[in-house]
């Protein structure tokens, strides 16, 4: 460009003198700015896309990883439940043989269900409470009427979204620590509720209710609590409480969704 616009204007000078006066008024100062201008801008927008697909690249990264390991820890309650189980199932076989076979039974239809969500995080409150059911009446053939469950859930609440297998850990731990060691027994409620735009899901037994018993270090209340916090990050909450006339109470707090279009992990998953 600088070369060629002298030849398109009338001068008394000469064309070299021309062509001088040109680059020295001009040059520098156009040209060369549009040129670096036009350099910068096309650089910035390259930097612009590169950063951009190195940060898509590591929300990918950080997606598989966290759904690996949303994977390992449900994964890692297949093992416990079913070794809980099968522990109670040898117990029964020298004195019960016919109600440790209907343990057996009723196991094998829980985990054909469990295999049929095993790749869902999420599901229904609805299915939830179904596997649930499967559980405790492996529980109760244990206990018989020493076990009494209530389950309170509104019909308007079946489809919210919760992480699959949620509630059976917790239902698991008032039963281990808060019932099993008393003669009598107790009862288990199961409630879900809605407060605005919150889902509240309550496991409360009467138990013994022994803080030291319920601590949370238990694999099903660690594992719940970690699934929790990668599923939700700091939208959500978990509380083991310990009311006064005896019991324990847990209770967990997560944004409603009565659809599965939930976006996991705040949103970090594709």
């Amino acid at each position: 460009m600088a070369a060629l616009v002298p030849y398109f204007y009338e001068s008394p000078f000469s064309f070299l003198s021309q062509y001088w006066r040109f680059t020295k008024w001009y040059f520098h100062y156009c040209f060369l700015i549009y040129y670096w201008g036009l350099v910068g801008l096309l650089e910035g927008i390259a930097v612009f896309r590169r950063n951009r697909d190195r940060q898509l690249a590591a929300s990918q990264l950080e997606a598989k990883l966290s759904r690996a390991q949303l994977q390992s820890l449900k994964m890692q309650l297949n093992p416990h439940f079913l070794f809980n189980t099968l522990n109670a199932v040898s117990a029964l076989m020298h004195t019960d043989p016919s109600t440790a076979d209907r343990m057996l039974l009723k196991l094998t239809n829980l985990l054909r269900l469990n295999l049929e969500q095993a790749l869902e995080q999420e599901t229904s409150l609805e299915q939830e409470i179904a596997f649930l059911e499967g559980y405790l009446e492996i529980e109760q053939l244990r206990f018989g009427d020493r076990l009494k469950v209530q389950i309170e859930v509104p019909k308007s609440l079946q489809e919210a979204q919760v992480p699959t297998f949620v509630l059976q850990p917790l239902v698991e731990n008032a039963i281990k620590h808060g019932l099993s060691d008393r003669a009598t027994g107790g009862t288990i409620q199961i409630r879900a509720r809605q407060d605005g735009q919150r889902l509240f899901l309550e496991v409360e037994d009467d138990g013994l209710g022994v803080p030291s018993l319920h601590s949370g270090t238990g694999i099903g209340t660690r594992n719940t609590r970690s699934r929790l916090a990668q599923l939700y990050g700091d939208d959500h909450s978990f509380d083991l409480k310990f009311p006064a006339a005896g019991g324990a109470l847990a209770q967990i707090s997560l944004p409603l969704s009565l659809s599965k279009d939930l976006s996991l992990l705040q949103g970090s998953l594709p």
